[in-house]
């Protein structure tokens, strides 16, 4: 007589019963292998997900020619046009400047200072010789004797006259603004107009000389709102996508810097890890194993 054997059960087993029986088995055993198993299992899950989801990768570098045609298999944003158009539209905003009034009042200042004390030399009561010596010396740059003394000689009128037209061209060039870059350009132009006024050339020619160098930069670069308008321009730009299905390289074309970046943005060829799609699988895993523990511990 044979003996009843139990018969083998054939019902098609469920992938979720399949993962409460391992969990069961792991609560069997001791702690030190239930980690172990657990861990392992842990690692092995993962790898299978992870790899399932990867798209098929190429190897391709710059300068090389492809090997096939590669199309995008979804839809992603395109990092390196994206930031091409974002440094052009960076690099067209032009450089802040602050106008600095207080330049223009001090070089004003100077002009008027220098006036003062030609006034003061004229009305010395003094031998004409020694007011000539005192001119020589108030003057920045060296003069001869005979400007010096067209100085003492020129009605005071006409010479208050001439400080008057010197200050209406300081004010008329420093008023539109002048920058480092464009320093001796206003200085020339200052030179130019004073030598352009109708007095004598003894006169005009001197003044230049002094005038020229008062002339300084007012308008100071602003670099922080420079950098701020620069990075709200970048943030105008709108991303540009790279379509499912389009076409990234054809065969035999060559490789240059943005076919790798568009093949990164897609999945077909990374230089690091995909961290968003690494965190998220562990996360996932964690929580049905988390459930999973937490079922057993209940029915236990």
């Amino acid at each position: 007589m044979v003996p009843n054997t139990p018969k083998k059960e054939t019902k098609k087993s469920i992938p979720g019963l399949q993962l409460l029986s391992v969990f069961s088995f792991l609560q069997k055993n001791s702690l030190w292998q239930r980690l172990v198993l657990t861990l392992g299992l842990f690692i092995v899950v993962f790898t299978i997900l992870y790899l399932s989801v990867l798209p098929d990768r190429v190897t391709l570098e710059v300068g090389m020619p492809s090997h096939t045609t590669i199309f995008a298999p979804r839809e992603a944003v395109d990092t390196y046009t994206t930031e091409a158009l974002k440094e052009e539209a960076a690099e067209a905003v032009p450089e802040a400047f602050d106008f600095e009034p207080a330049v223009l009042e001090e070089t004003i200042r100077e002009i008027e200072t220098f006036f003062s004390s030609l006034y003061e030399i004229r009305q010395m009561e003094v031998p004409e010789e020694e007011k000539i010596d005192r001119l020589i010396e108030l003057f920045p740059t060296e003069i001869e004797s005979e400007e010096a003394e067209a100085f003492l000689n020129i009605e005071r009128s006409e010479l208050e006259s001439l400080e008057n037209d010197i200050l209406e061209i300081i004010q008329g060039i420093m008023e539109q603004g002048v920058k480092e870059q464009g320093l001796e350009n206003a200085r020339r132009q200052v030179v130019q107009e004073i030598n352009l006024l109708i007095y004598p050339n003894e006169l005009t020619e001197s003044m230049a000389e002094v005038v020229g160098p008062l002339i300084r930069a007012n308008m100071i670069y602003n670099e922080e709102a420079t950098q701020r308008a620069r990075e709200a321009a970048r943030q105008e730009v709108e991303p540009v996508k790279i379509l499912q299905g389009t076409r990234i390289i054809s065969e035999g074309e060559t490789v240059t810097e943005r076919h790798l970046s568009q093949l990164e943005d897609v999945g077909l060829q990374r230089t690091i890890a995909d961290y968003n799609m690494v965190i998220g699988l562990v996360l996932l895993l964690l929580a049905i194993f988390l459930v999973g523990s937490i079922y057993l511990y209940i029915h236990e």
